[in-house]
């Protein structure tokens, strides 16, 4: 899933801070159950 802060106000965010933003993020065991409800064929 993507990263969150990403698109808003990235004037402030160092060059380091938005690439490592752009790589794919990785949900959380706690949030998996959430997640798996939310798509509708996972």
């Amino acid at each position: 899933r993507r990263h969150s802060h990403y698109s808003h106000i990235r004037t402030k965010k160092d060059r380091n801070r938005k690439r490592n933003l752009r790589k794919p993020d990785l949900v959380s065991a706690a949030e998996v159950r959430n997640v798996r409800r939310m798509l509708p064929y996972a």
